[in-house]
């Protein structure tokens, strides 16, 4: 994937606290110190890793540029 490991951490955290929940369980400041990062920053990195998973998840394997069946993808 085109991340790197703080983000794909920042991201698994996010998700296992409950951030992207309505209403969020946790707040972009409280996963800012838990990471040492800004408001802006967190939000600009969890914006960019989900875009670059998205992208990936549409357009297909990067290596091979096969396209996934849509039938396999998680809910």
């Amino acid at each position: 994937m085109g991340t790197d490991s703080v983000d794909r951490e920042l991201l698994d955290s996010a998700l296992d606290r409950g951030y992207f929940e309505t209403p969020p369980r946790v707040s972009v400041r409280e996963l800012g110190e838990e990471f040492d990062l800004s408001e802006a920053e967190v939000r600009r990195r969890l914006s960019r890793t989900l875009a670059t998973m998205l992208k990936e998840r549409c357009e297909g394997d990067p290596d091979t540029g096969l396209l996934e069946d849509p039938a396999t993808w998680a809910v």
